[in-house]
């Protein structure tokens, strides 16, 4: 799946990640954790090796998809998955699964206005292709600004569970239909 956007002039893809976009992933996920503890004193991912390998794993199965800018600079990923180990419930078999929602930091310009935003109407039409109504997430109840993120695109939180850290976290889900209209 590849879909491109014009931004005030400025192209955007969103593809398929390739291990090239490796590194620079890895480098998100480390942006998007200092702008986490920036925020809310609290690492999204206290356990970073295994955040970098579950990209590595999401690259391999063809579930971690990248937003490039201006020659083809990577600006933002999600990783988007039918199952989440975590919350096996009913209901899961019409979700899609957001995960590694991340953009760079390092950019303040038309390019990531609004990035993550597009990257969520980017999950929400993908969900819409593979016949799923929700989207789903887990976030850190520690984590109030993602939180608060989160619900500001009509996501609610429906269940908590402890991750294998003792980390308190919500699953949070919204209509599909709702995320189209970004």
């Amino acid at each position: 799946m590849n879909t491109s956007e014009e931004n005030a002039g400025q192209k955007l893809s969103i593809e398929l990640a390739a291990v090239e976009d490796l590194e620079v992933l890895k480098n998100l996920l480390d942006q998007a954790n200092d702008f986490s503890v920036h925020k809310s004193n609290e690492l999204q991912w206290s356990r970073l090796q295994v955040a970098y390998d579950a990209i590595e794993s999401h690259i391999e199965r063809g579930e971690m998809y990248v937003a490039r800018g201006r020659q083809g600079k990577v600006l933002g990923a999600v990783a988007l998955t039918e199952a989440d180990g975590i919350w096996n419930d009913s209901g899961s078999e019409e979700a899609l699964y957001i995960h590694k929602l991340m953009r760079d930091h390092s950019v303040e310009d038309v390019e990531t206005h609004a990035l993550g935003a597009r990257l969520l109407k980017f999950s929400a039409e993908e969900a819409i292709r593979r016949a799923k109504n929700t989207i789903r997430c887990d976030v850190m109840a520690s984590t109030a600004g993602l939180v608060a993120y989160y619900e500001r695109f009509g996501f609610i939180k429906k269940r908590e569970a402890r991750w294998a850290t003792g980390k308190l976290a919500y699953l949070m889900e919204v209509p599909t239909a709702v995320l189209l209209d970004l």
